[in-house]
């Protein structure tokens, strides 16, 4: 789906790349396919990789944002990651209370502040996650109106909503950054 999005649309700022993220390069299993599948013991074999060495691999010296929802493996993607140090902001998709401790505790090491978003706004950041290109469509036909309604609610407003994903996994919502500013 990726690949046909940058083809589609022209991109040439964008690089697909058919690896699953992880704490270390190697094989590991793929149970599901496209947007629900997740790492496990079991499954269709695929190559990972690190967020440090995919850096590497493709010449990127730091993160700005990073954008991160990968089913439940969060808190293993960032483990022991040296790219940290450098990242500015995150809006992570934590599955499962355990793995978001742990994220949360990774992100504080790292001396991110955190908040999780509340809200109406979840089902919209969620869609906009898988969903960009879209998202960016509708946007620039809507004037904005959805973009500028979701900053407004980023900074400060609260809600109560709790997202779950098809196996009715607790999904929340953070937003980390460095300097403790949620702009």
């Amino acid at each position: 789906m990726l690949e046909r999005n940058i083809r589609i649309n022209k991109l040439q700022n964008v690089i697909a790349i058919r690896k699953a993220l992880s704490s270390r390069s190697g094989l590991a299993g793929l149970q599901g396919e496209h947007a629900g599948g997740r790492l496990a013991k079991t499954g269709k074999l695929v190559e990972c990789i690190s967020i440090d060495e995919l850096l590497e691999e493709t010449q990127v010296k730091a993160i700005d944002v990073l954008k991160m929802d990968i089913e439940g493996s969060e808190a293993e993607a960032l483990s022991n990651q040296s790219f940290l140090s450098n990242l500015r902001e995150a809006i992570i998709e934590c599955h499962g209370k355990e793995n978001e401790s742990k994220v949360i505790s990774i992100l504080h090491q790292n001396g991110f502040t955190i908040r999780e978003i509340h809200g109406l706004m979840v089902r919209f950041i969620l869609n906009a996650m898988r969903h960009p290109l879209s998202l960016l469509h509708l946007e620039t036909q809507a004037g904005w109106s959805g973009i500028r309604h979701l900053v407004a609610r980023l900074r400060g407003r609260k809600g109560s909503r709790i997202a779950q994903d098809s196996q009715g996994t607790t999904i929340r919502l953070l937003h980390a950054t460095r300097n403790g500013t949620f702009s």
